[in-house]
């Protein structure tokens, strides 16, 4: 029992620390990993586009990472999604203020419980802001499914509109 907690401790440890900032990648550096770019360092964008500055983004992508770090948390104690947003306020340090809309738009980020998913894709989108930025792009928390034994991790990351809508909440 101690050692399953000490590796559930350790997998929340190093699952954080990949939530922490490192220094930006050189202007104009890109790799050709998959179809979204990425508002982090160590951006990933697809043949064609480049990074640049996230600019006004960059407020509500930390907030979503925030929210990643509060949903990592909350999966660890619980071993569950959270049925709403404000069932996060559970985990969240006393006196620490959880925002759950974007500052620029200041409309609430839209959570899908059940995840959107899309054909061919190993990540579901659990949050979204529901306002495009200037650049047709939406910023999303993805989230690998849970496996055990495994450490679950999730990315924020800014979805072109046309991938973004390929993504379709799961029918029951």
């Amino acid at each position: 029992m101690v050692l399953r907690y000490l590796s559930s401790a350790a997998a929340l440890t190093f699952a954080l620390m990949g939530c922490q900032s490192t220094s930006a990648p050189p202007s104009g550096t890109a790799s050709r990993l998959g179809p979204f770019v990425s508002v982090s360092p160590g951006a990933r964008v697809s043949a064609g586009e480049s990074i640049g500055s996230t600019g006004e983004a960059d407020d509500c992508a930390t907030r979503l990472q925030d929210l990643g770090g509060t949903f990592l948390t909350y999966w660890n104690l619980n071993k569950h999604l959270p049925r709403s947003l404000e069932d996060l306020r559970s985990v969240v340090d006393p006196g620490t203020e959880l925002k759950l809309s974007c500052p620029d738009s200041t409309a609430p980020f839209v959570y899908v419980p059940a995840g959107l998913r899309a054909a061919g894709r190993n990540r579901a989108i659990l949050v979204y802001d529901p306002h495009l930025s200037k650049d047709g792009k939406r910023l999303c928390l993805l989230a690998e499914d849970p496996r055990a034994g495994a450490p679950w991790s999730v990315e924020v990351l800014a979805v072109p509109q046309s991938i973004f809508t390929l993504y379709r909440p799961i029918s029951n």
